[in-house]
């Protein structure tokens, strides 16, 4: 593979921007609760980040329509920085609503960025090199983003929560000097409309049409859904009422989750030419393991058998995704890509808000272990819902 200074800058940039909101996110996390002692106004952050993203991936086309895209990358980094020195003001001086309007506006700058990322991928790397390129951004940006997790608490402990904000703000300076050197295609988006709600509408017809990339983003976003049986809450409920063993464990789980989404993401830098001599059968047949692999944890009550589980599925849904996320890349006309990009991923965190707050009432109502199952038969579904359409593309 090419590594050209385009795809290093696009690599150097995501894993350099998840890392400091890493470290941000458990800083604010942090400052919340032990000023509030609340589970609630600790969650609003994650639920104003959700939200405020699905603002940006909606709102995308009209925003890259009044400024080029390596110049709204530079000014959104800017802008980053500008909310991180002011919440570390913030926290100072214990302004909470004010720290929550500022979370919201740094939410929607980071939701600006994936888009743009989709879109610059698909302009510096080939067709044959998309899901490689891809899975080594993933690989890197998971491997930090675990250790920006794991050193985040300590780092807490040691140097304070409004210090770890400094360090974040540190970490977006040095990428805002590496988007300088980025070149690319510099053009304004072109858009129908200066109303943005015409735009959005014209745009989800548009994605409408294309029936096989809407199928593919649906079923996606169903596992999104789905995916919130992996969120802290359920798996500590999994590990405590299930598996009947000591927190310790749900640690172990996390990081097994991590480790093996690492491990998928080098399986498929390896692996990158046969999975994708035929990816919509790739993606059938992992998405087939996983939910085979679902309702066997389900129905398992040994903690170990449980962590052998959990590193399998990693390289199992990990080789889904990155086979998924290259091949819509590859087949949705570049000039579409920006706008259909921005909608898959508005769709993606509202479907992901509300399995939040459904798989969280039903844990509450029935067996944390038939989440699990249910999970898995819902992916088994998928599959054979999925499968009449491998055929036609």
């Amino acid at each position: 593979m090419n590594y050209n200074a385009n795809y290093i800058i696009i690599l150097l940039t995501q894993v350099l921007t998840n890392l400091a909101f890493s470290f941000y996110t458990i800083s604010v996390t942090y400052y919340v609760y032990t000023h509030t002692h609340s589970v609630f106004y600790s969650s609003l952050i994650t639920f104003l980040s959700l939200f405020f993203r699905m603002i940006a991936g909606l709102t995308i086309t009209v925003v890259t329509s009044f400024i080029k895209k390596k110049l709204l990358l530079v000014f959104n980094t800017a802008v980053q920085i500008s909310l991180l020195i002011i919440i570390y003001f913030l926290i100072n001086n214990d302004k909470l609503i004010a720290l929550y309007i500022v979370i919201s506006l740094l939410s929607y700058t980071a939701g600006i960025f994936t888009p743009i990322k989709t879109l610059l991928l698909k302009q510096v790397l080939t067709k044959n090199e998309l899901t490689k390129g891809i899975s080594i951004i993933s690989s890197i940006d998971q491997t930090l983003s675990l250790a920006g997790w794991v050193i985040s608490g300590w780092l807490v402990v040691m140097i304070g929560q409004s210090n770890i904000i400094l360090l974040a703000a540190c970490l977006l300076l040095l990428t805002f000097f590496i988007v300088l050197k980025l070149s690319v295609d510099e053009d304004k988006e072109k858009i129908e409309s200066k109303n943005p709600f015409k735009t959005m509408s014209t745009s989800f017809r548009q994605l409408v049409s294309h029936q096989h990339i809407f199928i593919l983003i649906i079923i996606e976003c169903i596992e999104v859904f789905i995916g919130s049986i992996w969120i802290g809450s359920i798996t500590l409920d999994f590990v405590r009422s299930y598996l009947e063993v000591s927190p310790k464990w749900w640690g172990y789980i996390n990081a097994a989750y991590y480790i093996g989404s690492i491990i998928g993401s080098m399986l498929v830098i390896k692996f990158n030419k046969l999975l994708n001599i035929n990816p919509l059968k790739t993606i059938l047949i992992s998405m087939t393991i996983y939910g085979v692999l679902l309702i066997i944890y389900g129905n398992n009550q040994m903690a170990l058998i449980s962590l052998i589980l959990v590193v399998i599925m990693g390289p199992v849904m990990q080789s889904k995704d990155l086979v998924q996320e290259s091949y819509l890349i590859n087949v949705i006309p570049e000039q579409e890509l920006l706008k259909f990009s921005g909608l898959k991923n508005s769709m993606i965190q509202i479907c992901f808000m509300l399995s939040i707050l459904i798989i969280g009432f039903l844990s509450d109502i029935i067996p944390i272990n038939y989440i699990y199952i249910i999970s898995g038969v819902v992916t088994l579904s998928i599959v054979l819902y999925f499968k009449r359409y491998v055929s036609k593309y």
